[in-house]
């Protein structure tokens, strides 16, 4: 069953990806692009190797924004509807979407997303013996404390945008390549 009630009546959406390798591909020539057009980039490089799109400048944002939608409704729109369908919602549309690659002790503090509607995370070209996945804290003081989304390359998640969660490092020299955005719902 693709929804996951860690934190009950929470739900947190999973789906691991069908055509993946295709998306990696594709997903490797849109990474070349956006560097050459200078949205992607190394952040922080001294204190934290994360290359991203996410700090794009505002010239820049609509062309990334572009390309992201066309990656993703080709290769997760299926997913995406599965979703929409299960909560009985009509349509939604992106907000936000940019990748991360990181490597080495290179986390995501605990953040939420705000209250947006919904966010995601595409484990698009992860190792599952190297990496780990999103740890999710409860909310509310709930039982479990908290939950560790189970890494497996091509799963696509979706969650309440205001969940708090991060990513743990993984002392790995391999990148950890992700998508992830917002998704605000049209009922």
């Amino acid at each position: 069953m693709p929804v996951l009630h860690p934190f009950k009546p929470i739900p947190i959406f999973e789906e691991v990806v069908t055509n993946n390798d295709d998306a990696i591909k594709d997903y490797k020539e849109l990474i070349k692009d956006l560097q050459i057009k200078d949205i992607l980039k190394l952040v922080q490089k001294d204190t934290s190797p994360m290359t991203t799109d996410y700090f794009a400048e505002d010239d820049k944002w609509d062309y990334k924004m572009i390309k992201w939608e066309e990656f993703c409704f080709k290769y997760v729109g299926d997913t995406i509807r599965k979703f929409l369908k299960l909560n009985n919602y009509t349509d939604c549309g992106f907000t936000e979407i940019w990748t991360q690659i990181s490597n080495g002790f290179q986390m995501h503090h605990p953040h939420t997303h705000g209250d947006v509607g919904y966010s995601f995370v595409w484990y698009i070209d992860v190792d599952e013996d190297e990496h780990e996945g999103t740890y999710f804290y409860a909310p509310y003081g709930t039982t479990p404390e908290d939950f560790q989304i189970k890494l497996e390359k091509g799963k696509f998640i979706i969650w309440p945008s205001w969940l708090l969660h991060y990513q743990p490092p993984s002392n790995s020299s391999l990148d950890r390549c992700v998508i992830s955005g917002n998704i605000k719902i049209q009922q």
